[in-house]
């Protein structure tokens, strides 16, 4: 019994046991290596949707090893599910000794600069008018200009057209006017009868913040101006126009001549006569005079009046009324934003344009306008996303509209923005520009009242945002509306051909939007007076 088939029985035992372990072993090995695989593949799959706490944590380290301190991007901002969008992240956590660009799985679906055939246009800019009864006057004569341009542009169609007029705050001197109901309307009636293309208005501090009632002020604000684009889709403009003319009507008309004719006319003439006169036994001799009737005829000439009717031309002053009747759109793609519709977006030839609400009002708290702050980052990210889907290439250019200076409390905006266009591999070295977020981006506003070009984001030791501009309009009243002028893709690069103009160059250095000041700062207000006569002083200044 000590052997079992010739084995004996310890070498048995020790076989068994020699084949558990193999057994342990293999399974150990089949466990790590599917262990592994699965890791990998719930890393790479889309349709596995990834594991929230690895995708975390790689974020972490990325910011670990790059030594992130700037400004990053608000954690709370939505990201449109339909757009493709950058990562941020890179798609492996390996080590990094040297980091140096972290690239983005973000890739443009087209070229960044645009593709296809865009037409050249314009737009007009101003803000900070009307303050005193003198930027009225003058807005009414600039409104005339835009008229007489726009006609000459509707004449040659090679000519760049204009788009529509941009006011980027401050219709009046809040602290005047307390913003009464009055100064609003008057504005609005100004535009929608005056101006031949839409104008769009935002909000400015003095038409809200310098009232007693910044809240109330907005409301009435929003009510009049939010929409106001619509009214130029069925505009109607009547001009009077007073020329000397020559005038055929029918006049009585008087006549005189000189009429001679026969008269028969009797005169006396004095007869003297001798007489006797006896008076008793005396007769004496006496001279009588008397008077007889002599009739004789003689020619006289008298002024006779005709008066008949006939046809009489005249120069005179003559008032006619000039009806104009356009339809006036903005490009397909304007809309507004659904919680903020003070905010609108628009693209033309391969530019977004769009507004952002920069004004923090009296009754609004620092918490507060951190979220509107967030919202109008995520509303421009929105629709730079949205333009990419659409015409599967990133802008040209991005022209930001808003009302303040780059103030303390609006900077994180910009900020805020920055961290979607760059990376920050490190605290010394600025990291690149994202792919495909190459593009200019401008900033365009007033308050400041003084024409200016800020480049300084693009010297930032924390920003660096080398195709960034801050542009700053003149106020209104001193000064002729900004044409800024946007290149064709078929048009020769824009240069500076003269000193009241500025060039923005594209990615390429190759000129692409161009402003004209026009002169700048008026010089000769009764030489420009005399060019548009001012028909009136609005009832609002009558008694200034």
């Amino acid at each position: 019994m000590g052997k079992v088939s010739g084995i004996s029985r310890k070498k048995l035992v020790r076989i068994g046991v020699g084949v558990v372990i193999g057994i342990i072993v293999v399974v150990a090995g089949i466990y790590a290596i599917s262990a592994n695989g699965g890791s990998g593949g719930s890393g790479g799959s889309g349709d596995d949707g990834g594991d929230g706490t690895t995708s975390s944590s790689v974020g972490a380290d990325e910011d670990t090893v790059a030594g992130n301190t700037g400004t990053s991007a608000p954690t709370n901002l939505r990201v449109p599910e339909t757009t493709k969008l950058p990562t941020f992240a890179p798609t492996t956590i390996a080590p990094i000794e040297n980091p140096t660009t972290l690239a983005p799985t973000f890739k443009p679906t087209g070229a960044p600069t645009g593709e296809g055939h865009y037409e050249k246009f314009n737009f007009l800019l101003m803000g900070d008018t009307p303050y005193v009864p003198k930027d009225e006057k003058n807005l009414h004569l600039q409104f005339q200009e835009i008229r007489d341009m726009v006609d000459d542009q509707l004449a040659d169609p090679s000519l760049s057209q204009s788009l529509f007029v941009m006011h980027v705050g401050d219709i009046q001197l809040g602290k005047k006017t307390n913003c009464e109901d009055v100064y609003f309307h008057m504005m609005q009636r100004m535009v929608t009868q005056l101006s031949p293309i839409p104008v769009l208005v935002i909000l400015g501090d003095n038409d809200s913040n310098d009232c007693d009632n910044s809240n109330k002020a907005k409301k009435i604000f929003d009510s009049l101006f939010i929409g106001l684009e619509d009214h130029w889709l069925d505009w109607v403009f009547h001009q009077n126009f007073t020329n000397l003319e020559e005038v055929t009507r029918l006049e009585n008309v008087t006549t005189w001549k000189n009429v001679t004719q026969l008269v028969t006319v009797t005169t006396q003439v004095p007869v003297s006569e001798t007489v006797s006169v006896t008076l008793g036994n005396m007769t004496n001799i006496e001279n009588i005079t008397t008077t007889k009737n002599v009739t004789s005829t003689k020619p006289v000439t008298t002024m006779e009046a005709l008066t008949k009717t006939e046809q009489v031309v005249r120069l005179e002053n003559v008032t006619r009324t000039h009806v104009t009747e356009r339809s006036v759109s903005l490009p397909p793609s304007f809309d507004r934003m659904d919680d903020m519709p003070q905010n609108w977006a628009m693209d033309k030839s391969g530019v977004l344009m769009l507004s952002v609400d920069l004004i923090q009002l009296n009754h609004v708290n620092d918490n507060k306008f951190t979220n509107i702050i967030d919202k109008n980052v995520q509303w421009t990210m929105d629709k730079i996303y949205a333009f990419n889907e659409t015409h599967a290439h990133m802008p040209r250019a991005v022209i930001l509209f808003g009302h303040p200076i780059r103030k303390s409390h609006v900077r994180p905006y910009f900020e805020k923005l920055n961290t979607y266009f760059y990376q920050e591999p490190g605290p010394l070295v600025r990291g690149g520009m994202l792919p495909g977020m190459d593009f200019p981006v401008v900033y365009m506003h007033g308050d400041g009242h003084n024409w200016d070009v800020d480049t300084r984001l693009q010297e930032s030791s924390t920003l660096n945002w080398r195709l960034f501009y801050d542009i700053m309009c003149d106020q209104g009243g001193n000064a002729p509306p900004l044409i800024i002028e946007i290149r064709g893709t078929e048009d020769p690069p824009f240069i500076q051909e003269r000193k009241d103009q500025f060039v923005i160059s594209d990615r390429f250095g190759e000129g692409l939007i161009r402003f004209d000041r026009r002169g700048g700062t008026y010089t000769d207000w009764l030489v420009y007076e005399d060019r548009y006569p001012w028909p009136k002083i609005h009832p609002v200044f009558e008694n200034e």
